[in-house]
Parts: C-alpha cells; structure tokens; sequence
C-alpha cells in the first residue's frame, strides 16, 4: 500500500488552517487544541471523518487512511500521555515542562519562528 503524498497546493491550503501545527509532503501534524476537540468529538460519538469535515479538513485530501491513522494517534497520544501536545512527542521519560518539549522555552519559540519563516517563503514561492 503506497503512501499517498500532499500536492503543493494542498500543502498550502493545509498551512492556512489553523488546526494545522505543521505539514510536510507526507505528514500532517495537528495543533493540541485541535486534537483536545477532535477527542471530546469523537468521544461523544462523532464519526471521526465528520469532526475533520466540521474542523476544516477535505476528506479527499486528507484521504481514508489518514483519517483512521489520526485517529488512531490521536486516541493512543491520550492513553500513553494522559494529555496532548504540539506536534510529536519526544522519545524517553519526561522530567518536567523543559523536558518535554527537549528545550527551554525560548528555544522552542524561536524554533517554532524559523519554522513559520521558512512557511512563508514557500507560500511566496507558489504565488510567483
């Protein structure tokens, strides 16, 4: 089964959603506050492709398969966690806020800014 890769333009329409952390050819990552909602949804019964739908998300572009795998990585992200994050969980015991995220905070924004840096360039790089 091969893995179906986003286009560049639906990269781009992917980054303009603000349910979106970030978002690669072959990744979709989701914001915490967005895997919070989709939880509570699909806890209440909701089918997971009609809270992706609500949320912003076309089924076609997302595709069944990553509709069922984040969901999937949604509801383990809970049941190892116990809570969500940004983006992707850093491998090995955590020792509080810092260790978490591997960085002190001020790392992580800058990160997070050189991240939607290199965003926009892309972005400007579709519209020439």
């Amino acid at each position: 089964m091969s893995k179906q890769l986003f286009t560049d333009k639906q990269i781009a329409d992917l980054i303009l959603n603000p349910n979106v952390f970030s978002v690669t050819r072959s990744t979709l990552m989701l914001t915490k506050s967005f895997k919070e909602k989709f939880y509570a949804e699909y806890q209440k019964g909701a089918l997971p492709r009609d809270i992706l739908k609500h949320h912003g998300f076309s089924a076609d572009v997302i595709g069944q398969r990553r509709i069922w795998s984040i969901t999937q990585h949604i509801k383990d992200e809970y049941a190892k966690y116990g809570e969500f994050h940004e983006g992707r969980k850093p491998p090995g015991p955590s020792k509080g806020p810092a260790a978490v995220s591997g960085q002190d905070p001020l790392s992580r924004l800058e990160s997070r800014v050189e991240y939607l840096q290199q965003q926009v360039e892309f972005l400007k790089k579709l519209h020439l």
